[in-house]
């Protein structure tokens, strides 16, 4: 690890979907980044080869909280189809952008919290940044 630099664990993690964050409900979420390689037989040369375009996708594990009509579940369900913001907090580190809202599935089990797993496709860039520190109100003068 380098110097300066600190840890931290999925307690330091936040989602926020539009201006709303749900991190009373999410379990983990992941936004992973993939590219296919392109390959071309040229008549000289030999192959070619590079990377594609790159593709993300944000994945996240909520408990179901569909009975609160301003929870994720319900946000997710009424979106759906349609371009949503997101931005994830890990850290001191942001990420964000927007991703296609799914309308997440229904489960439920006897013997356990009935959650939901759903795969975002993201549209656009994905844009890196870092934690707005939280300013001090001055003092008045007197």
């Amino acid at each position: 690890m380098a110097n300066g630099t600190s840890t931290f664990t999925g307690r330091d993690c936040k989602l926020k979907v539009g201006q709303t964050e749900f991190s009373n409900v999410v379990t983990s979420y992941s936004l992973t980044f993939t590219a296919d390689m392109i390959e071309a037989d040229v008549l000289t040369g030999g192959p070619r080869s590079n990377i594609g375009p790159e593709k993300a996708q944000l994945s996240i594990s909520f408990v179901n909280d569909m009975d609160d009509p301003a929870g994720l579940w319900q946000t997710l369900y009424a979106a759906a189809g349609t371009e949503i913001d997101f931005e994830l907090t890990a850290g001191t580190q942001t990420m964000s952008g927007k991703v296609i809202a799914k309308k997440p599935d229904v489960m439920a089990s006897p013997s356990e919290i009935s959650s939901c797993d759903l795969e975002l496709p993201v549209t656009g860039e994905v844009t890196p940044g870092t934690v707005a520190a939280a300013r001090t109100a001055p003092k008045a003068s007197a």
